[in-house]
């Protein structure tokens, strides 16, 4: 058990700082920089979906500042004990063997390392989520109220971790059909494990009515389509387009086992350990597959099929693997090992290159403006969405005045603040001598920009006042420095 936390752990901090942190991470760095009564006045704004996240991390920055590794850290820690969760899991659903081996699994999937190195809930959801399954497990085997009031805790915790993890909940209905057994025990256990995720979801529920009032924050998400699916699935299967063809030899492996011999000893006796794995089998293809396809169909209505978004999910692919390679043999095993180590050397290089999260550079960014920039220089921030992203790396931009800022993030209780009308943004702009313009680097994906300050702003690039001196594009975003000409 220990084994596959340590190598978790040791995957995870490999290169921990490699990454420049991006936007989403910047966000938490903006958040957890405030006071505790400043970051709840911002969480009835925006972000309430991380809102536990931000209080848990808010003692360790102040406690130990707010660097690369101080951020991230907690989250290799947390994928640490996830792969401990999965391989305890793992060893109650299936064998000691197979829960040994998706523990390993867990721990080296390049997937499970970048969520581990960066600064937001989905490791802590991933965790979380390892532990309320297997408090599940627990509850159906023990059958007491104890603990399936624990699994409520628990439950209610991912679910406010993450909001998407609720779609975690009918995957452990699963669960429980499977293993409720006939007559008066099986009323009992759906009883009691329906009151348990009741009373979860009550709990969460005025934190979910708060995050759909705060919706806005996701309109950015493109509507889901066909491509968007298959990139989604099979980084879910593994982490990029080079597993693709191992997970369909694990689920295929899985198909034969569920469907053939386990199939048929579970037929013969219900409660041998062959039925128990076949039964096992099938939840865990229930853990994989359905929140995915609920949250396509959520999709359907409100586009956010990400990657992310089904967190929740992650132990299930490892367990998958992990009782697969258990019921190989050994030279098989050894092989299939050598075959994925070989594999996962490329995503896991390419998931600690400088703009791997997010393709957002903004460490070059800064360093940049900050070995160029002069005294008396102004920035502009197109749209005002994107002033939170200098919260990564405020040291270049700092000193540099930005003209169109009326109140600060801090003091708006949100991750932009407020700006200016367009009559003071001119005044402002007026004296300015040279000025920085931030911006994405591609097309901006958090809709058309109509609004006069937006134009005005804008407005420089085309000014005959101004000219184009310097521009930095670097990742995800560009800095482009305009300089009066007359």
């Amino acid at each position: 058990m220990i084994v596959p936390s340590a190598v978790a752990f040791a995957v995870a901090v490999w290169g921990i700082r490699g990454p420049s942190l991006w936007r989403d991470e910047a966000a938490t760095l903006s958040a957890v920089r405030r006071t505790p009564g400043e970051l709840w006045s911002m969480l009835q704004n925006i972000d309430a979906v991380h809102g536990l996240y931000y209080f848990l991390l808010w003692p360790i920055v102040q406690s130990f500042g707010d660097s690369e590794i101080a951020v991230r850290l907690p989250s290799a820690v947390a994928m640490a004990v996830a792969a401990f969760g999965v391989t305890v899991l793992g060893g109650r659903l299936l064998s000691h063997r197979a829960g040994t081996l998706a523990g390993l699994v867990f721990a080296v999937t390049p997937t499970v390392s970048r969520y581990g190195q960066e600064a937001r809930s989905t490791a802590l959801v991933v965790a979380l989520a390892t532990f309320a399954t297997l408090l599940l497990v627990l509850a159906v085997e023990r059958g007491t109220a104890r603990w399936y009031a624990a699994y409520a805790l628990l439950l209610a915790s991912t679910i406010a971790a993450g909001l998407m993890s609720v779609l975690l909940v009918p995957a452990h209905l699963v669960h429980i059909l499977l293993s409720a057994g006939p007559g008066r025990n099986r009323k009992a256990r759906v009883r009691a494990w329906a009151w348990s995720a009741a009373i979860a979801l009550v709990a969460v529920s005025p934190f979910a009515v708060l995050a759909w009032r705060q919706r806005s924050a996701v309109q950015w998400i493109q509507e889901t389509d066909t491509g968007q699916v298959v990139g989604v699935m099979s980084t879910l299967f593994g982490g990029g387009y080079v597993f693709v063809l191992l997970p369909l030899a694990v689920i295929g492996a899985v198909g034969a086992l569920g469907g053939g011999r386990f199939a048929r000893a579970e037929r013969e006796a219900e409660e041998s350990p062959e039925g128990t794995q076949a039964r096992a089998f099938r939840f865990l293809l229930a853990w994989l597959l359905l929140p995915a396809t609920l949250l396509l169909l959520v999709s359907l209505v409100q586009p956010m099929f990400l990657f992310r978004y089904l967190a929740c999910s992650f132990p299930a692919v490892a367990l998958i693997s992990g009782a697969v390679l258990a019921n190989m043999g050994n030279k098989t095993r050894i092989a299939a090992a050598v075959a994925a180590a070989i594999l996962f050397v490329p995503a896991h290089q390419i998931v600690r290159t400088p703009d791997a999260h997010g393709g957002d550079d903004i460490r070059a960014l800064s360093d940049f403006v900050g070995s160029h920039k002069r005294p008396d220089d102004a920035v502009v921030y197109l749209p005002a969405f994107w002033r939170h992203v200098t919260a990564a790396y405020p040291e270049g931009f700092s000193g540099l005045r930005d003209i169109a800022q009326e109140a600060t993030p801090r003091t708006a209780a949100n991750l932009t603040g407020t700006e200016v009308d367009v009559p003071e943004f001119s005044r402002r702009l007026e004296p300015v001598r040279r000025v920085w313009i931030v911006e994405p680097g591609e097309p901006d994906l958090t809709g058309v920009r109509t609004d006069r300050l937006w134009a005005a702003k804008n407005a420089i690039t085309g000014s005959p006042e101004f000219a184009g001196s310097l521009t930095r594009k670097s990742g995800g975003y560009r800095v482009r420095l305009y300089t009066r000409s007359r």
